[in-house]
């Protein structure tokens, strides 16, 4: 299996990100799902502000390598992420709002991770992170470590290759 993965910001985020060591507050907001009736607009800035905390986008809610391995990741090692100083970790995909939700259900993300819909790949383009997944634009699998809304560090996984360094394990150790 492959391990390969980019730690770099990609180009065209480099380009979005003014502030030092790229901010995310010029970043769009992301539909919310709370409870299973009640959508709300979430700010990645305010998630952020003055917190440290993990970003993690996957391809899609309910696939596989999603399912078995990228989100579980941030589930079962909450506690860990947790005392090493981490206050937020966020989850994203272009799938809907509603999605998002029964997905994190599904997966015990509750009051762990903060499931983020992004239906219109709007994150995922201003970040330089789609690819084309069938009938919609996907974002790229990746994880980052923000703090007070500026990226520390950013692994991309390559496009076929494995996605071990956006695992939880490996964000850890940039905490």
């Amino acid at each position: 299996m492959r391990t390969s993965c980019s730690r770099r910001l990609p180009q065209a985020a480099r380009r979005v990100f003014v502030a030092p060591r790229h901010a995310v507050a010029r970043l769009t907001s992301l539909a919310h799902v709370l409870r299973s009736a009640l959508t709300l607009q979430v700010k990645l800035r305010d998630v952020f502000k003055g917190k440290k905390g993990i970003l993690i986008a996957v391809p899609g809610a309910f696939t596989p390598g999603c399912s078995k391995s990228h989100l579980p990741s941030y589930v079962a090692d909450y506690d860990k992420l947790k005392a090493k100083g981490c206050q937020v970790v966020v989850c994203t995909a272009t799938n809907d709002p509603y999605v998002m939700y029964a997905w994190g259900k599904d997966q015990g993300a509750e009051g762990k991770v903060l499931m983020l819909s992004d239906k219109d790949a709007e994150l995922a383009k201003a970040l330089g992170v789609t690819k084309e997944g069938g009938a919609i634009l996907r974002s790229a699998r990746y994880s980052a470590v923000v703090e007070d809304n500026k990226f520390k560090s950013f692994n991309l996984a390559d496009a076929g290759g494995g996605m071990e360094c956006t695992l939880a394990a490996s964000a850890a150790d940039q905490l």
